[in-house]
């Protein structure tokens, strides 16, 4: 089951940290529930039952580990050095006026005399 959600993340999300940690996190912290606690109370662990959680556990880690080191959402670029000229007042309103929230396109906030 564990495997199979990691699976059904990486195929909805990609290999992106937030997106993966929501899915996995609760059968994460389950299966080493059942492997640290539980496994000597409930029955004689079976040892195909043992191996097969401690992989998906580490298969699951693995892969969150490798989402949280490398981030898919990072966008590398660069910005322009120059902002473009601001775009010029409609005919007939007055300076004082504010035709616009934040008094024009570019949100100043100020008010001229």
């Amino acid at each position: 089951m564990l495997i199979g959600t990691v699976i059904w993340g990486l195929w909805e999300s990609g290999p992106d940290f937030w997106a993966l940690a929501p899915r996995a996190d609760v059968l994460v912290v389950f299966g080493l529930w059942l492997l640290l606690l539980m496994r000597w109370r409930l029955q004689p662990p079976s040892r195909f039952g043992v191996v097969s959680l401690v992989i998906a556990l580490v298969v699951g880690g693995g892969v969150l580990v490798y989402a949280h080191f490398n981030d898919s959402q990072q966008i590398n670029g660069t910005l322009a050095a120059s902002r473009g000229t601001p775009a010029p007042k409609p005919d007939g309103i007055q300076p004082s006026e504010w035709p616009a929230y934040g008094h024009d396109d570019q949100g100043t906030r100020y008010s001229p005399p």
